[in-house]
């Protein structure tokens, strides 16, 4: 009996970012921000993380999703926050998609802290997509200024040529 040799690649793992810099103003609602995933990956983590404190009239908040779920990996999270705050590391951040999920008995749950045989779960594309980053302000071009870097991680499970 011949023996197989499995060849075991570790470069899979990716992240991606796009920084939107709203400093010119916005129109209400505008998607700011594409970030392309290939076919056959596990999106794993998404960040946003608050560069320079949004300034003007009303409110201004980022979700982040896709075309499926407008905020199935970030909920509507506040760009009028001091510079230097990260979303997405607290599970009252995380949309749908990136849920807790218990390993022993297959249930979701939104516990807070993290427990030690919790995981996030992800969203596993099987054709390109574009990760949706959505800025909502309350008044068009009120907001002069801002900056945020949404950044995704994720795992390429197949190529085209596997």
């Amino acid at each position: 009996m011949a023996k197989k040799s499995i060849v075991s690649r570790n470069f899979n793992l990716d992240s991606y970012w796009d920084t939107i810099d709203i400093d010119s103003g916005l129109a209400v609602g505008s998607v700011v921000g594409l970030i392309p995933i290939s076919q056959y990956c596990l999106v794993q983590t998404v960040l946003a993380f608050v560069m320079k404190e949004a300034v003007g009239t009303g409110a201004a908040t980022v979700v982040v999703g896709d075309a499926d779920d407008a905020d199935g990996f970030l909920l509507s999270q506040d760009l009028k926050v001091s510079k230097s705050q990260l979303y997405g590391n607290d599970p009252d951040d995380l949309g749908k998609y990136l849920k807790l999920i218990r390993p022993y008995d297959g249930s979701y749950s939104e516990l807070t802290p993290f427990t030690p045989h919790e995981q996030l779960m992800g969203k596993f594309y099987t054709a390109d997509t574009n990760i949706r980053v959505v800025t909502t302000i309350a008044t068009a071009a009120a907001t002069t200024a801002g900056k945020v870097r949404v950044w995704v991680k994720l795992l390429q499970l197949m190529t085209r040529e596997d």
